[in-house]
């Protein structure tokens, strides 16, 4: 096995959205950590807000650490896209889960010292989709990828206009993002016993969005951009995160291309 260096540059040396035998441009494409660590805003957003009907329900410092290291297996296991799991073969299954497993095992030597919670606990619990929290991490997870998506769209990157159709329209296809969150919706519903959908802006993935205009519209990011609003909640919400953690030179990212069609 290579030798791992520290948590954060194994991170960012991990781009999102292909690998080197299927590359295709994305503007603004961004690594894991930088996933991570959007991921751990939208649950700290929602802990926030489900903490006003029960504290008691789910653990807020469980579902932050687990946000902060839940693509942790892929520094060994690999940034494998949903599209492509759903193709695996039995035997690919196979095969896929002994490999993250063994780099649980193998990270929790390197990297427990980063929580104070049991590190091995957390990957496992993700992996095996276990506890309120693991929701909590998936919705933020799917809806920052969605996010991704969009802002790709609204610079006008149409490649990824088939995924963004594939979220405005309720199908029930393996790799459907929105039926994904809206499942994971429903289940915080169930636990909280509350209607969540469409109630917080977070939640807001019922808003009807014209995508082919807004790709029509679309045009590469400048820095006047940042504090403008499309009209799409859950963007907007998004982008606002940005605002609000990211400093002067990190809200670079959002509108510094790296990758041209």
């Amino acid at each position: 096995m290579r030798q791992l260096r520290d948590r954060n540059t194994e991170l960012k040396s991990i781009l999102r959205y292909g690998t080197k035998d299927e590359w295709y441009p994305v503007f603004y494409r961004p690594d894991l950590l930088i996933h991570t660590t959007r991921v751990f805003w939208i649950t700290r957003e929602i802990c926030k807000y489900l903490k006003h009907y029960s504290s008691t329900l789910f653990s807020e410092e469980l579902a932050l650490e687990m946000a902060k290291f839940h693509d942790d297996t892929e520094i060994l296991a690999g940034d494998i896209i949903s599209v492509k799991k759903a193709e695996f073969t039995a035997e690919e299954k196979k095969l896929y889960e002994e490999k993250c497993l063994k780099a649980i095992d193998i990270l929790s030597e390197i990297y427990s010292w980063e929580t104070p919670l049991n590190y091995r606990e957390i990957l496992l619990k993700e992996h095996h989709a276990e506890g309120i929290e693991y929701h909590i991490v998936m919705y933020a997870d799917k809806l920052d990828a969605h996010m991704e998506v969009t802002h790709e769209i609204l610079a006008g990157n149409d490649i990824f206009l088939e995924p963004l159709h594939r979220w405005n329209v309720d199908t029930h296809s393996f790799d459907h993002t929105k039926m994904k969150a809206k499942r994971l919706l429903k289940k915080l519903e169930e636990v909280f016993d509350i209607p969540l959908i469409n109630t917080n802006k977070l939640f807001h993935i019922d808003q009807d969005v014209d995508i082919d205009t807004l790709n029509k519209q679309g045009s590469p990011f400048t820095s006047d951009c940042l504090g403008e609003k499309t009209g799409y909640i859950l963007y907007d919400t998004w982008k606002d995160l940005h605002l609000q953690y990211w400093n002067t030179s990190e809200k670079e990212y959002l509108y510094t291309q790296k990758e041209f069609t």
